[in-house]
């Protein structure tokens, strides 16, 4: 309904542009909530006169801005809207940096996808490629008119990485630049007994992973319980821990297990059952 709004608001005034939620909601960027930016007023944006201001109306936000014709893209839905790239920056000048950043870290990704052919994770080591994905975010930013709102951008686009693979990676990265942590590694991968994994953020110094997962993934309403003579199941130690880090832990392995339905588990809630555990379990 919001991008039939803009439909119906571009026929009666051609010369505007869906811009900044509405554009987002469009292209697909992630929003802090997109419920609400697709309960709210169209955002949209015509090049500015000396007599202009933006206004604000029921339903409607008028954006006052220069519109060069390359950041505009007219969609399959025959919506005018600005382009990702331009879409992000116009985001990120009125919101919080870790916020903004969801929505750069998304149009940066579309873009490397677009330079490299796919969102394979073997090419996330081309630097070149890297690189080529954050030009059209750099340049939205050079029509930037005010110096002031630029280098309020500057830090941002110092943190943009196409190699984040959800809202969250980047949110959470945002966070951890703001509290003044160290910049882990993206996408890593880590070598264990069972195989090479991706994972999200690795301070290799510090012998430190990070994943940023939804609470979706520890929500599964289906949790059971697996024997250790279980075939397929296989638990590892890990040895050689010193101090708070010397307690018995093991990696565990399920290759091809089966198990009979009496193995579950009705009140449990999936993963976070488990996890649950350790808030009685850990040491100090």
């Amino acid at each position: 309904m919001h991008l039939l709004r803009a439909l119906a608001e571009q026929v009666a005034a051609p010369n505007r542009v869906a811009s900044h939620d509405t554009a987002a909601l469009a292209h697909g960027l992630p929003l802090l909530s997109t419920r609400l930016s697709a309960a709210g007023p169209v955002h949209l944006t015509r090049p500015r006169s000396s007599s202009d201001r933006s206004r604000v109306a029921p339903g409607r936000r008028l954006h006052l801005g220069e519109l060069p014709q390359h950041h505009v893209v007219t969609l399959p839905s025959a919506l005018v809207a600005t382009t990702p790239a331009r879409t992000a920056v116009d985001l990120a000048l009125s919101l919080p940096l870790p916020v903004g950043l969801m929505s750069a870290d998304a149009a940066a990704r579309a873009e490397f996808e677009q330079v490299a052919g796919s969102l394979a994770r073997r090419h996330y080591g081309n630097h070149r490629l890297r690189s080529a994905a954050l030009v059209p975010l750099h340049e939205a930013v050079e029509h930037v008119q005010d110096s002031g709102r630029r280098a309020h951008l500057s830090t941002l686009m110092g943190l943009v990485d196409p190699r984040r693979e959800s809202p969250l990676e980047s949110f959470s990265s945002g966070h951890m630049h703001l509290a003044g942590l160290p910049a882990p590694v993206l996408q890593a991968q880590v070598r264990t007994g069972s195989g090479v994994y991706a994972v999200d953020y690795l301070w290799e110094e510090f012998g430190v992973i990070g994943e940023a997962d939804g609470e979706v993934k520890y929500s599964d309403p289906h949790a059971f319980i697996v024997e250790k003579e279980r075939k397929g199941f296989q638990a590892n130690p890990i040895k050689y821990k010193l101090s708070m880090r010397a307690s018995d832990t093991a990696e565990l392995v399920l290759d091809g297990v089966r198990i009979p339905k009496s193995n579950r588990l009705p009140e449990a809630n999936g993963l976070k059952a488990a996890l649950m555990c350790l808030n009685q379990a850990r040491y100090g």
